[in-house]
């Protein structure tokens, strides 16, 4: 009975082992055919993009296209990648980019659309100053679109400027263009307190005359000889000094003892070429100079207001342009007198410097009415208070020193009116 029940328990142990191997092998053979399988559905041939599948890109733009690589077998087969590109960014829309390579084909979508904003262009000054009580005059602006183009009438300003107040205002210029891009420009104007109001020590004509008073600008020697001997110099005795020193060709300097605005139209000038004297208007249309510098007044400004001496050199000019229209003109500004006449207890009649800088700055204001350029140079010969420094005046308290004279001199060709 033993013996028996053993050989069964044998038995079933070596049925349940052959069992066992023979699912082994089965599941062996079936893990075989499915991986013969994969192996044989794999794609031996890959097209893939480089970058973003959907692009924009900007209006008039260059767009270089990021292409696509191809593989087939594992080899790298990108040169034989056939590429259908209709993108024209001189065109809004919408376009495709098509890469075939086999059988695959592959696409990636490009839309032209304007993104950039129009650009300003603010003319003249970003800086802008006014003097209490002036006008503000827009100096002007411009704006252009890369789609639209000139776009310049399209500009809105917003302006809390207010002239009668002293302060710091600004306009601010938008544009937008037919895309929805939008763009904005700002003007600073500070409105500072008016030169007729200031006194000697804080005048300045800084900044309020931008493009009509000359910049400094350095020349060669020979630039400056050459400026100088197309340039001409009308004025009074004080200009009559740069032929007395040297300092001018005496052909050059136009001059006669105490002419002003009021009076120079009545008086004969010096005349090197001839020896003689003859007027103005005759000297002009004779010689027809290419660069005239007026420099006179000082014998006006004792007796007269700036405003009724600014009002006369603007008909002086006038009436030059007429007689020589391609003559440069240029207004020098008029020259400071010694500190002494500043002093308590001068003559109510005699200049002091009060009354040069009130008359210089309505005279900058007809400069800048007329298109014609000033030259500041008064500063040069004054004191941080102000005043005439003595040292650049003879004893008359008017005319200048050699080294006063000179000064003046380099100021001028120090800021040419250059073609």
């Amino acid at each position: 009975m033993g013996y028996k029940y053993r050989l069964n328990i044998t038995f079933l142990l070596l049925f349940a082992l052959l069992a066992f191997i023979l699912f082994l092998a089965c599941s062996c053979a079936a893990d075989s055919s499915t991986l013969e399988m994969d192996i044989e559905s794999v794609d031996p041939v890959m097209l893939t993009l480089y970058g973003e599948e959907n692009v924009t890109v900007n209006y008039g733009s260059s767009y270089i296209d990021e292409g696509a690589y191809a593989v087939f077998n594992g080899e790298d087969c990108s040169a034989e990648i056939n590429i259908v590109n209709h993108v024209d960014t001189s065109n809004l829309g919408n376009y495709t980019i098509e890469y075939s390579y086999k059988d695959k084909t592959i696409i990636r979508n490009v839309t032209v659309a304007d993104t950039s904003p129009p650009a300003i262009e603010l003319l003249g000054s970003k800086d802008v100053f006014l003097a209490v009580g002036d006008s503000y005059a827009e100096p002007g602006y411009t704006a252009a679109d890369n789609y639209d183009g000139d776009i310049t009438t399209s500009v809105k300003l917003e302006s809390n400027v207010d002239a009668s107040a002293e302060g710091e205002y600004s306009v601010i210029y938008t544009a937008e263009d037919s895309s929805g891009n939008s763009a904005s420009a700002e003007r600073k104007v500070k409105v500072v307190s008016s030169p007729l109001t200031q006194d000697i020590a804080e005048f300045s004509l800084e900044g309020l005359f931008e493009g009509t008073i000359i910049p400094e600008t350095i020349l060669t020697e020979e630039q400056i000889a050459a400026y100088v001997n197309d340039t001409v110099v009308v004025g009074d005795s004080r200009a009559g000094a740069f032929r007395t020193f040297g300092l001018f060709p005496d052909e050059n300097v136009w001059s006669a003892t105490s002419i002003h605005p009021i009076n120079v139209f009545s008086r004969t000038l010096s005349d090197s070429v001839t020896g003689g004297t003859d007027y103005l208007v005759n000297m002009l249309k004779k010689y027809k100079p290419v660069r005239v510098i007026f420099s006179m007044g000082i014998d006006s400004v004792g007796a007269n207001s700036p405003e009724f001496i600014a009002e006369k050199y603007k008909e002086v000019i006038l009436r030059c342009m007429e007689a020589s229209p391609d003559t440069k003109y240029i207004v020098h500004s008029i020259m400071p007198v010694d500190g002494e006449r500043d002093m308590p207890g001068i003559d109510a009649w005699l200049p002091d410097n009060k009354k040069i800088n009130d008359a210089n700055y309505c005279i900058a204001l007809v400069c800048k009415e007329l298109g014609i350029h000033f030259i500041d140079s008064s500063s040069e010969l004054k004191d941080e208070e102000g005043h005439g420094i003595s040292e650049y005046f003879i004893d008359d308290l008017v005319h200048l020193t050699y080294d006063g004279q000179r000064l003046i001199y380099e100021y001028i060709v120090s800021h040419p009116l250059m073609d």
